[in-house]
């Protein structure tokens, strides 16, 4: 009997024992289960960002020549940006970050010109005529253009839920816009000693002569918000001109400089 109780009461602890691990296992699982999905997310290789912004800005030359005598006006025009991205983390604090951008950029710009050269056409109503040479007076330019862009740029944190960033962008020409006109002025022909034409009013397009590529440099700031939302601020600053080199109806080299703000989701 005394033997029979003796391999009870071991069959008994032998399984109280069993059962204090498993049940251990059993409040851990949570946890352990928690532990594993941030690893997961955290070893994720892309997350993907959803962007909305808003662009301000215009196709300018880095320095106004002689020739832009004044600026009388300036109008941003409807110029969303609409983006996804894939952003990844390389290091405890360095994130590397490619997407698509659907983005307009466009304004219309008001200024006072003397002796710059152009190409404008005047129109009455029997006939047109095309004048080519240097122009003084008003001159309106409107642009509006599409592009497919695609932004590649490192980002890192510096205070709380501030980031910077930094890196390049590269656009395609989806289709693009660049006219307006010149009134109240005169052109001579040729150069400044050509015969002197009195333009009341006159018409340009530059449309078809626009770059298809423009890249340049992107900096900016990015604050995450509650749960994955955040706001951005980006400047573009173009490099390529607006036009070839050899289009010379435009005496100026432009370049699109724009800020964009807007907001995100990260998924």
């Amino acid at each position: 009997m005394n033997n029979f109780i003796k391999h009870i009461l071991w069959i008994a602890g032998l399984a109280l024992f069993s059962h204090i691990p498993m049940h251990a296992q059993q409040e851990l699982t949570p946890s352990v289960a928690s532990a594993d999905k941030s690893a997961v997310l955290e070893k994720k290789p892309w997350h993907l960002k959803l962007t909305v912004g808003y662009q301000l800005g215009a196709a300018t030359p880095f320095s106004l020549p002689p020739s832009i005598r004044k600026i009388k006006g300036w109008s941003p025009l409807f110029n969303p940006s609409l983006g996804m991205e894939w952003a990844k983390k390389t290091s405890h604090k360095i994130t590397l970050a490619a997407g698509l951008r659907l983005s307009w950029k466009g304004a219309l710009v008001k200024s006072q010109v003397q002796h710059y050269y152009t190409t404008i056409t005047t129109f009455d109503d029997h006939s047109e005529e095309t004048f080519q040479g240097v122009f003084s007076g008003d001159n309106e330019t409107r642009m509006h253009n599409v592009y497919i862009t695609v932004p590649i740029y490192f980002m890192m944190p510096v205070s709380g839920t501030w980031n910077v960033k930094g890196g390049m962008y590269t656009s395609v020409l989806l289709h693009g816009k660049f006219n307006g006109s010149v009134s109240n002025g005169y052109i001579r022909k040729g150069d400044a000693l050509g015969e002197k034409v009195i333009i009341p009013h006159a018409d340009f397009d530059f449309s078809k002569e626009l770059n298809s590529v423009d890249y340049g440099l992107l900096l900016g700031v990015e604050k995450s918000l509650r749960k994955q939302f955040f706001l951005y601020s980006d400047v573009s600053v173009g490099l390529s001109p607006l036009f070839p080199k050899s289009f010379q109806s435009v005496d100026l080299r432009l370049h699109q400089v724009y800020v964009e703000v807007g907001g995100g989701v990260k998924l």
